[in-house]
């Protein structure tokens, strides 16, 4: 049978411009479902939606293998406790997720997370990660998120960022995929990357 609804044309002029959001209306909107969906999880910079792309291969792989160890090291009677793509308040303006975080258990649990809630905030990047990667850095510590990990899949290391000020983080170790990472203040324990990654 035909479609016989009447179609509607929207004319768009050059005049357009985005539109703006804070972190409290994206938390409202995050509240009311609507960005839930199969697609990833949305963020504003700057007051911009972004969508942000499903994890794949080898991301989804590393974010599984690495969530379940860390899932295994801070269990239920422990005072933290681990997110998956957490949305982060990290501005008036602005919500990240980053793949994996570790939270104060005690402050989890809303759609968006206050940045005093995030103990380590951990990222994913398959290359050297670029202006992207830097600019997120540079959220992070404005936004005085402790301590920050990006796997770099490509360099097979993980580096690790802390000492956070408004000019960035202070401190930055590198460990190579097959060296211990420690978790201290967090836990007295190391993670280890295999050498070849997660396969």
């Amino acid at each position: 049978m035909p479609d016989t609804r009447p179609t509607i044309a929207v004319e768009l002029t050059a005049d357009r411009s985005p539109v703006h959001f804070t972190a409290e209306q994206f938390a409202l909107m995050a509240r009311a479902g609507v960005f839930d969906g199969p697609n990833g999880k949305p963020e504003l910079v700057r007051g911009i939606l972004y969508s942000v792309e499903a994890r794949f291969a080898p991301h989804a792989r590393s974010l599984e293998q690495l969530a379940f160890i860390l899932e295994s090291m801070f269990g239920e009677a422990s005072a933290h406790c681990v997110a998956r793509t957490p949305r982060i308040a990290l501005g008036a303006e602005t919500v990240m997720a980053p793949h994996l975080a570790i939270l104060k258990r005690a402050e989890a649990g809303d759609e968006v997370l206050r940045a005093d809630a995030v103990e380590l905030a951990i990222e994913i990047a398959d290359n050297a990660g670029g202006d992207s990667l830097a600019a997120r850095l540079a959220v992070y510590a404005a936004a005085g998120v402790p301590r920050v990990w990006v796997l770099e899949t490509a360099a097979a290391r993980v580096d690790v960022h802390s000492a956070p000020g408004p000019d960035g983080y202070g401190a930055h170790r590198a460990f190579a995929f097959g060296e211990p990472v420690p978790l201290a203040p967090l836990a007295d324990a190391q993670i280890v990357i295999p050498a070849g990654g997660f396969e």
